[in-house]
């Protein structure tokens, strides 16, 4: 059987990345399993599945406002 990570189409990495999200959490949000497809945080509060988030995002230094996240 193969395993998760031989089920991922993208590989994961683990870069610098901040996300503000106000809509879900009252901190900066630091990502985890972050791939080309996507990455997962932990919020303080329960997004909807399929809501779309505004966020600010920082990639090593560089941000990128008025981003949208989807909650998959």
């Amino acid at each position: 059987m193969p395993t998760e990570d031989e089920r991922r189409e993208y590989s994961r990495f683990t870069i610098p990345v901040i996300i503000d999200a106000q809509g879900i959490s009252d901190i900066s949000l630091v990502p985890e399993d972050v791939s080309a497809e996507g990455f997962r945080v932990v919020v303080s509060k329960k997004p909807v599945i399929g809501e779309s988030i505004p966020c600010t995002i920082q990639v090593l230094g560089e941000n990128f406002q008025d981003c949208h996240g989807r909650v998959i």
